[in-house]
């Protein structure tokens, strides 16, 4: 791979919208005392700006515009070695991870650029002006700009906050007036549990009866380890830690429930003291809660 360093100097914008998102783009050129230069932000393309820019930042493609597509296939291929491109959307979807292809990087940006301020701009622009933080965004490691360019995937997260969330419904219990048992009731607050079944929605209704119904067949089901095999053959350590990101802040709070599921051990009935889904619920209830970090 050519990683030769690149000089950061002309960052060329090219937007064919009119909103402005990418205004504070502009401003942190702008304000950045001569490091950055911007070139005219123009909804046209000037192949000449292309040529020479060491930076080009493209709000221009629609997937169901095929001209915008071959736009930016020509954009990457007239783009100077070397040079970095940005293409950024207000809706991102599922984007491309980074690449380096003919001696050229290609990012995508996986925020909104609604919450792209200035300062950010400026973060970004200084952060790919170094090789080293151009590899680590390739490789995928941890680094200033992967926040901005690498999406965090939390589908294993998500799986395990549901099953915690039914684990917890199965031994809800109303008791004066909270829910509970104790170990649990924490959990059951912030999964909002007493607002949804004292609504008295149909849905509520369904599943009161369910549980009523039901009770000790599902109990018995959300506390059996293979009612919890959502990793397949994969570490759930290991995968729980990659989702959850460079943050550690909250994340051994799940400790204690993943210990329990690489043994294969049955989830144990609510008793005195710290139970180990309730903890790791609200941990993850949290975490989920900010999962852009932006």
């Amino acid at each position: 791979m050519n990683t030769a360093p690149v000089q950061p100097n002309v960052v060329c914008i090219i937007d064919t919208r009119t909103r402005g998102f990418l205004d504070p783009l502009v401003v942190a050129c702008n304000t950045s005392g001569g490091k950055f230069t911007v070139s005219p932000k123009d909804r046209h393309i000037e192949w000449s700006a292309v040529s020479v820019a060491w930076a080009l930042v493209c709000h221009v493609f629609d997937k169901s515009d095929g001209e915008s597509l071959d736009q930016w296939e020509q954009l990457q291929s007239r783009a100077r070695p070397g040079a970095v491109l940005i293409r950024v959307s207000t809706e991102p979807k599922d984007p491309p991870t980074p690449t380096y292809s003919d001696g050229r990087y290609v990012l995508h940006l996986c925020v909104s650029t609604r919450e792209v301020k200035a300062e950010q701009w400026f973060e970004i622009l200084n952060g790919i002006g170094r090789v080293s933080v151009l590899q680590d965004l390739l490789s995928g490691h941890a680094c200033t700009l992967a926040k901005y360019f690498i999406l965090r995937r939390t589908e294993h997260l998500v799986a395990l906050a549901i099953r915690c969330q039914c684990y917890l419904a199965a031994y809800a219990e109303r008791r004066e007036k909270a829910w509970g048992p104790a170990p649990l009731s924490a959990a059951l607050a912030e999964m909002e549990w007493d607002q949804f079944i004292e609504r008295g929605s149909a849905a509520a209704e369904r599943v009161s009866a369910t549980l009523l119904n039901q009770k000790d067949s599902i109990r018995e089901k959300v506390r059996r380890s293979d009612w919890w095999a959502i990793f397949g053959t994969g570490d759930p350590v290991d995968i729980c830690r990659r989702e959850w990101g460079d943050e550690p802040s909250g994340r051994d709070a799940l400790n204690p429930l993943l210990e329990l599921l690489v043994a294969h051990r049955d989830i144990p009935k609510p008793s005195d003291g710290e139970h180990p889904v309730a903890k790791a619920f609200v941990s993850l209830h949290e975490r989920l809660a900010r999962r852009r970090d932006l």
